[in-house]
């Protein structure tokens, strides 16, 4: 099958925001035979077209962005040559969505949403005070499954948001989930110390900004005082984000984008995620388990990941609460090493490529 891939940018994973798993999906149509070629809708990133192609798993074909309206014009001059297409994104569903509103035949379409968006963009709104009346909740529902309405096949990142597809349209809907590689060699709680946060940063106004701004405002000054510690930061955007510049001291170390990620898990005591608002699925909270670094995050990821409180990471629902329990895994050996076990547990069950490659093979058939 040909396939036309349609994302953000090439999928490389230090950039976060969804792309390695769109990174996976590429490997796993590739796998099963197909041609896939790659629509990067607004560049390359800074990169070169070499460095670009090396970046990308063997086999990608690499097209060109034009410059807007580049997508609209590929659509219609190009669908003839691709049997379907694998569309990322409600931005890039729109285009297609207004090509099939002005009669042109495409392929079909899978709509992969990469998260729900209106989801983070309420609770967002919440944060901030503002009121979220069910009129703008109808609005923002609508949108999303319009778009929807026009595939063959939905694919979402969790059951939370496939439930929301299977309630409200008649297109089906599908979960592909992040996928992550179990290590080797694990180091004990007794040979770590200090607590991790990892993940990309492209704006001050992004969830990872705010959960660092809540928890090094909030949650940092009550752990401080339950014990001594420490905290590094890592991700791509940290190092030029001057709200997490300001945060950078004696006890917090900001590294910026770091290549191999390993070392950190290996020498952390405990993960932190403490999001507020996001859609999705935090793929840095599975990172981190299947490197056997357990974490307390916030009772919004506790869900998207479908995990128990208590059993596979920590929940802290208030800064008192995610403090605590950050003191509590920092101190307590025999909860680590439980946590740390049933996640990597979950990460093997639920994020394998096999699984993976599985649910892509579902989305095809559906998609026809």
């Amino acid at each position: 099958m040909r396939i036309l891939f349609v994302e953000d940018y090439p999928p490389v994973a230090r950039y976060g925001a969804g792309l390695p798993r769109a990174r996976a999906v590429l490997e796993a149509l590739l796998a099963q035979g197909h041609t896939v070629s790659l629509y990067p809708v607004f560049g390359l990133r800074g990169m070169s077209r070499g460095q670009a192609t090396e970046a990308l798993p063997a086999g990608v074909h690499l097209l060109e962005p034009a410059e807007p309206p580049g997508l609209l014009q590929h659509l219609a001059q190009e669908a003839a040559n691709y049997d379907l297409l694998w569309i990322c994104r409600k931005h890039h569903m729109a285009p297609a969505v207004a090509l099939r509103d002005r009669g042109l035949d495409l392929p079909p379409i899978v709509y992969d949403t990469e998260a729900l968006e209106f989801h983070r963009d309420l609770r967002a709104r919440r944060l901030r005070g503002e009121v979220v009346t069910p009129e703008i909740v109808a609005q923002l529902s609508a949108f999303e499954t319009r778009l929807a309405g026009y595939a063959r096949a939905v694919v979402t990142v969790s059951v939370e948001e496939r439930r929301f597809y299977a309630e409200n349209c008649q297109t089906p809907a599908f979960v592909i989930s992040a996928t992550a590689a179990l290590r080797d060699g694990i180091a004990g709680p007794g040979e770590r110390a200090g607590l991790l946060f990892v993940g990309a940063l492209n704006a001050d106004s992004e969830p990872n900004a705010d959960a660092l701004a809540y928890f090094f405002g909030e949650v940092w000054p009550r752990l401080r005082r339950l014990r001594p510690m420490t905290a590094t930061i890592a991700g791509w955007g940290t190092d030029r984000s001057p709200l997490v510049q300001s945060l950078a001291g004696p006890e917090v170390k900001v590294l910026g984008p770091v290549a191999d990620l390993d070392p950190l898990y290996a020498r952390a005591r405990l993960f932190i995620a403490p999001t507020r608002f996001a859609a999705g699925i935090p793929l840095k909270v599975i990172e981190a388990a299947a490197h056997g670094l357990p974490a307390v995050v916030s009772p919004l990821l506790a869900a998207q990941l479908g995990w128990t409180p208590e059993v596979e990471l920590l929940a802290g629902s208030n800064p008192a609460s995610f403090a605590e329990n950050c003191d509590y895994l920092a101190g307590d050996d025999a909860l680590w090493t439980r946590l740390a076990e049933a996640a990597r547990a979950r990460v093997a069950s639920q994020f394998s490529r096999e699984a993976l490659g599985r649910a892509v093979c579902e989305v095809l058939a559906a998609a026809g």
